[in-house]
């Protein structure tokens, strides 16, 4: 017979506290209104990448877009809705937003980036520069 450990000989006190405990990191932070990440999706093309970055509730000028140094940087500042002086704030659950994400990209043609914003997405096209050396696959002898 294997021991089993019981707290009190009791049912209600066997509750496993890693079980208890497991997710809670990950829920808190998944609802508070403070949670600050852009959720971006990078489609690699023959000839330029496109960075998909989800912004919702964000207007177009709230949005500024960098790259130097082959990084790609995405900023979106969100001001706080004004509150007429009749009203009162008596629930809060919006918060502003101050976003920031950056990606490297190698080889781009800077003057050719493009950007469009459509119903809260941030559409970025980074055409590569082409690759003037040409790979040609070859078998290599083993000695």
């Amino acid at each position: 017979m294997a021991f089993e450990k019981r707290s009190f000989n009791n049912t209600l006190f066997d509750v496993d506290p890693g079980e208890f405990f497991k997710d809670v990191g990950r829920q808190i932070y998944e609802q508070t209104p403070f949670k600050k990440d852009i959720k971006t999706d990078i489609i690699e093309y023959n000839d330029h990448f496109v960075v998909a970055a989800e912004l919702p509730g964000f207007n177009k000028s709230d949005i500024q877009l960098n790259f130097d140094n082959e990084t790609l940087t995405i900023e979106a500042k969100q001001s706080q809705a004004n509150i007429t002086d009749d009203g009162k704030m008596i629930h809060k659950e919006r918060a502003t937003n101050d976003l920031n994400r950056q990606f490297t990209f190698k080889h781009i043609i800077q003057e050719q980036i493009s950007a469009k914003f459509d119903n809260g997405v941030l559409y970025v096209t980074l055409p590569k520069e082409q690759d003037t050396t040409v790979n040609v696959a070859s078998n290599i002898e083993i000695n």
